[in-house]
């Protein structure tokens, strides 16, 4: 039986060295609630959900709303629509639409027409025809630095090409 202040010594010094699955796991052991939620809010801020969620749990606590909205604000900030979307379903907030439309304004800036459209879709607005068609460019640019397999980037810039042609 290893003793509860040793426990909590080594789970502090695994959060200090972002070792957050040992860390919660001796946490777990100590039955150390403070140090199960101190992992909880680290791994929220290093992006890390799993874990965060294992350590909450842990600690018999939900995650705070705010967390999830600061998670769901990081992941948008990051390019993570899809982890976006789950915090702030989870804070039970909707995604600001300015917040949306910029993350999928850079996706069009960067070529990648998909993930543009789940963002536009998302915020409920048309994708601008101008900036479609800096999207198309754009993957004819990343076509021509693709050395594997160019005809995916030509197939984007076809479809970017089409939808801003059916804008008015």
């Amino acid at each position: 039986q290893i003793p509860k202040d040793r426990l909590i010594e080594y789970g502090e010094s695994c959060l200090k060295n972002h070792n957050m699955d040992s860390a919660i796991s001796a946490f777990e052991k100590a039955e150390d609630k403070a140090g199960l939620l101190k992992c909880g809010k680290a791994s929220l801020a290093y992006g890390q959900i799993v874990y965060a969620i294992r350590a909450y749990k842990q600690a018999g606590e939900p995650i705070p709303k705010d967390k999830w909205i600061e998670y769901g604000e990081k992941s948008l900030k990051n390019g993570y629509l899809s982890r976006a979307i789950e915090a702030y379903e989870k804070a039970g907030e909707p995604i600001p639409k300015d917040k949306l439309i910029e993350l999928g304004e850079n996706y069009l800036k960067k070529g990648a027409l998909n993930y543009a459209i789940e963002a536009y879709e998302k915020a409920g607005e048309p994708m601008p025809k101008d900036k479609l068609i800096e999207c198309g460019e754009q993957c004819l640019i990343n076509a021509d630095k693709d050395d594997d397999g160019p005809e995916h980037y030509h197939a984007l810039a076809i479809q970017a090409f089409e939808m801003a042609a059916k804008i008015a």
